[in-house]
């Protein structure tokens, strides 16, 4: 199975329902995930600070993100891949999330250990935890930033009536239920292939050992050798875990990325930084 991750953000300039009554505005994205081999889907909604507006403004006043931290976009790479349990042959963005620029020699990857985008010679190695990134198409010109979407939009409607915890929870349910029916059965059939073969070059391993005078450990062979750079593969979710995985929201200041603390309060707006 060679997974490739497709991210893809929703930026939306919005309302919840609370934010309404207040006549505020505020920034809501949403990064969504699709392994393309397995089917599985993932999201995060990352939702900014409420600002005050006036009658007949529309996004003055809101410093927009136009731009995810490449720390963001690491960590939520790092948990689609410990959600698949398979090593990550390569990120394609559908978009600009990060700013960087595809480099004219080498090939660009992604760190999800530092979060950091590093261009490699064609045929060098990577280090552990590195994913090969990339665009949609080969085409400069058409690699644009993600949009934020403002106005009449049903999506911003739809928040109109909500809050981010009721937001999130719906997008959950309806991600579990497509992973439940179309993600899972293919994972679980990989994982198994992915251990058989662990297990078969392992005891080749063993036994090449047990022949041999001169060496006293058992070393790893090529197979795994590759597989322990993909740490977050070997620290993968259980399939339980990722059926019944729980989405929360975050928070963030001038970006994703600064995760900062929420609690829970009860009320219209379900969450508030304290």
């Amino acid at each position: 199975m060679a997974c490739q991750l497709r991210l893809r953000a929703v930026s939306l300039v919005t309302q919840f329902s609370r934010d309404k009554r207040e006549g505020k505005k505020r920034q809501l994205i949403i990064l969504v995930g699709y392994e393309v081999c397995s089917k599985l889907l993932n999201f995060q909604v990352y939702r900014g600070n409420d600002v005050e507006t006036g009658k007949h403004e529309d996004v003055h006043g809101i410093e927009l993100c136009t731009r995810l931290p490449t720390t963001t976009v690491a960590a939520f790479v790092e948990k689609c891949g410990r959600m698949v349990g398979l090593p990550l042959q390569s990120v394609l963005f559908t978009h600009d999330l990060m700013g960087f620029s595809v480099p004219k020699s080498g090939v660009a990857l992604l760190s999800l250990t530092s979060g950091e985008v590093t261009v490699r010679k064609q045929k060098e190695d990577a280090d552990d935890n590195e994913v090969l990134c990339n665009y949609g198409t080969k085409l400069p010109s058409q690699i644009i930033p993600y949009s934020t979407l403002a106005g009449e939009h049903p999506f911003i409607e739809w928040c109109g009536t909500t809050n981010a915890t009721a937001l999130t929870a719906t997008l959950s349910e309806l991600v579990k239920r497509h992973n439940k029916a179309t993600a899972l059965p293919r994972l679980e059939s990989a994982q198994q292939v992915l251990d058989s073969l662990l297990t078969k070059f392992h005891e080749a391993a063993e036994a090449r050992h047990a022949r041999s005078q001169w060496t006293t450990t058992v070393p790893p062979s090529p197979f795994q050798t590759r597989l322990m750079k993909h740490d977050y593969a070997l620290e993968r979710l259980s399939l339980r875990e990722v059926r019944f995985h729980k989405w929360i929201y975050e928070d963030f200041k001038k970006s994703p990325g600064d995760r900062p603390s929420v609690v829970e309060i009860p009320g219209d707006t379900a969450t508030r930084r304290p």
